[in-house]
């Protein structure tokens, strides 16, 4: 689809490393297919950072709940012996 998209006359990096893979020039492609997947991961990376640093922020501002009372538990021999 983004052959049949494109602008006449205009190129995009994505544009350009198929053409260059499809003409078999594949050393050609490799650096306009690193860029798109570099530029990619930048969103990622920040994304990730920013989900890091809410979840810090939610357990330290998250009120501290008490701990349950210990429970004694009954079985039949307790029952039998006494």
């Amino acid at each position: 689809t983004t052959l049949i998209l494109r602008p006449f006359n205009f190129d995009t990096l994505a544009i350009r490393a198929y053409e260059m893979a499809s003409d078999e020039r594949l050393a050609d492609a490799g650096l306009p297919a690193l860029l798109i997947v570099l530029t990619g991961l930048i969103p990622v990376i920040i994304l990730s950072k920013l989900m890091q640093n809410s979840k810090k922020s939610a357990k330290i501002t998250a009120p501290a709940t008490p701990l349950a009372e210990p429970t004694t538990v009954t079985t039949e021999k307790d029952l039998t012996s006494a």
